[in-house]
């Protein structure tokens, strides 16, 4: 009879940490490590503009939201961040989620700013307090983004990925 005590305490102590563990749970957190990724009706696509005379090459990175994330996420918050010191230099920050959403680098920006984190926020007071609803991150640019030469046929490759993306 005595062990029903301690089995009743054991519960309510199990109980209250995972309550305390749903309070304070980080965000649903996604490492996009290809150049294409689909997590909860957000699509990422990555690709690389080769450009002449000695410039730096440029980086596309494009984030699409679907109709099925339409009601989900609304506001995004794009942050360069150097893994080794842990510092981050927003690019966009707390801005409504577009249906498709652009942002280009230079290649060399990524030299000490290697890694990208997508914050996504439900709401605009979300974003205005950094509580994301979802985020995914990439460690640098993927190794396999496709490079292209011509603007235009970077177009079509984004057009496309998204369509394959959206039917997965």
């Amino acid at each position: 009879m005595k062990t029903r005590p301690i089995v009743l305490i054991g519960a309510l102590i199990i109980g209250l940490f995972g309550a305390l563990e749903s309070t304070f749970a980080q965000p649903n957190e996604f490492h996009g490590a290809d150049s294409d990724f689909k997590q909860n009706g957000i699509i990422v696509v990555w690709a690389i503009e080769k450009r002449g005379n000695d410039r730096s090459p440029l980086v596309y990175l494009r984030i699409v939201r679907t109709p099925e994330a339409a009601s989900s996420f609304r506001y995004y918050t794009l942050l360069a961040f150097d893994p080794f010191t842990r510092a981050t230099r927003p690019l966009v920050v707390g801005q409504p989620l577009e249906e498709v959403n652009t942002a280009t680098a230079e290649m060399s920006a990524f030299q000490i700013y290697s890694s990208r984190r997508i914050l996504l926020y439900a709401t605009a007071d979300d974003a205005k307090a950094d509580k994301p609803n979802m985020v995914i991150f990439y460690q640098g640019v993927p190794d396999t983004s496709p490079e292209f030469l011509d603007r235009q046929k970077l177009e079509s490759y984004f057009t496309e990925a998204v369509k394959r993306m959206e039917n997965r």
